[in-house]
């Protein structure tokens, strides 16, 4: 015990390091591009918030981030508001990147970092405008055509949006919730036509709308999550476990028993939440599906094997942290540290 104890403190202590880095360092990116760095820097505050908002030993500097994170939302540049058309139809004209940049993608460089930063700023009920206006220009970018046809193509870029509607409709009231739930309505519809089987991503999309509406699974579809479990690829057994637990069915030991026998083999795919040169984006993670299991399926074999796994292989605690990527690392690690150690006290 007095190990576990010590392995979580130093955990604590190297998260109170990476948010102070990433409040103080303006940029991480090329300084030849600083609207990049301002996107990389939104996305990791975001991240930050997401990760480390159910903890209570860090009130003062998630404080800070919120309003780190709040005046990046408020200082959006001007092209942003009411010029979505613009954006989208005429992109080169705004000059924010070069078409050698990963952040060419118009939905990278404005539709993400907005529905990631609320997303994470949602549930600390910041002042409703704030959140309208990054609501109304989501809601803006799902309606236009060429925006759909994006999504058919790359049925990932679906995954912010409903996971930013559904955390922004749970913490909101009044309009705010009510336009909310319209791009709920929408993101859900881009899952409709694709093979949930075969694509994960729409598969997220869409059980994230069954357990938002407190839908009732017919056979097929609890079928399709436990087929999920007894597939053998390790990212889609814990997607079907975090979507039957949070559904409150009952898992056999069995099924439980396989994801715990593959949890040593990929335990560096629960840190892999973002990549090399990818900006600090993420979309359906194992870290995501992992902390959301973690907090809906209550089996005490199944947190004290994950906790052990983190005390024992807690090498990402010595990591550097002047990186998104060993950033990412060590709030994911922590976040689910202490989520394992919780779901053993409840």
């Amino acid at each position: 015990m007095a190990r576990e104890r010590v392995i979580v403190k130093l955990a604590l202590t190297k998260v109170k390091e990476a948010l102070k880095n990433i409040i103080k360092v303006s940029r991480y990116a090329d300084s030849r591009n600083p609207q990049i760095a301002d996107i990389v820097d939104t996305n990791l505050l975001s991240l930050s918030l997401k990760f480390m908002n159910d903890t209570n030993k860090l009130p003062s500097l998630l404080d800070e981030v919120e309003i780190v994170l709040s005046n990046y939302q408020r200082d959006n540049p001007e092209e942003l508001q009411g010029n979505v058309e613009t954006l989208f139809e005429d992109i080169d004209n705004v000059g924010f990147w070069t078409v050698e940049n990963k952040f060419d993608d118009p939905f990278l460089h404005y539709v993400y970092p907005t529905a990631r930063a609320l997303e994470a700023l949602a549930p600390r009920e910041p002042p409703k405008p704030l959140i309208m206006k990054g609501i109304n220009f989501l809601y803006e970018w799902i309606e236009k055509e060429g925006f759909r046809e994006m999504v058919q193509d790359k049925s990932k870029y679906a995954v912010p949006l409903m996971q930013t509607a559904v955390n922004t409709a749970k913490n909101s009231r009044g309009s705010v919730k009510q336009k909310a739930e319209r791009i709920i309505e929408e993101a859900s519809k881009f899952s409709e036509s694709k093979d949930l089987e075969d694509d994960i991503y729409a598969q997220t999309v869409r059980y994230t709308y069954f357990v938002y509406n407190g839908h009732v699974l017919s056979n097929d579809e609890v079928k399709l999550l436990v087929n999920d479990i007894n597939c053998g690829i390790f990212r889609r057994m814990l997607t079907g476990l975090e979507f039957l637990s949070a559904l409150t069915f009952d898992l056999r030991q069995d099924s439980t028993d396989r994801i715990l026998d593959m949890l040593p083999k990929f335990r560096k795919q629960i840190f892999d939440i973002v990549q090399e040169g990818e900006g600090a984006v993420y979309f359906a993670s194992v870290s995501e599906s992992m902390k959301h299991s973690l907090n809906y399926y209550q089996n005490k074999t199944f947190a004290r094997s994950f906790f052990n796994l983190m005390v024992e292989e807690s090498s990402w605690i010595s990591q550097p942290i002047f990186h998104p990527i060993h950033i990412s690392k060590a709030l994911v690690g922590t976040s689910l540290l202490i989520s394992s150690r919780g779901a053993l006290r409840r």
